[in-house]
């Protein structure tokens, strides 16, 4: 069982969010730094950077272990997503 199947639930306070990022077994998100408070929202998202498809892990050493035998893959970077701009 994953990370993501062992986490809440939780009660997020008036005012704040819970921000989740986009790996979420390793993504150092609110789980990890706690709520983001609302007056340290200053815009909205309009571009995505990066994106790669890959099914989720469930720990740093799985994560590695991955990433070294992708060196002999095909590459799982979503490129029609990547630099999209976010309407």
């Amino acid at each position: 069982m994953g990370n993501r199947d062992n986490f809440g639930p939780v009660v997020v306070p008036a005012g704040a969010y819970f921000v989740m990022g986009d790996n979420r077994d390793l993504s150092l998100d609110s789980r990890y730094w706690g709520f983001l408070n609302r007056e340290f929202i200053t815009g909205s998202p309009s571009l995505i950077v990066f994106s790669q498809g890959e099914k989720p892990v469930n720990s740093m050493r799985e994560y590695l272990i991955k990433e070294r035998n992708n060196l002999h893959k095909e590459s799982s970077i979503r490129w029609g997503r990547t630099f999209k701009l976010i309407h």
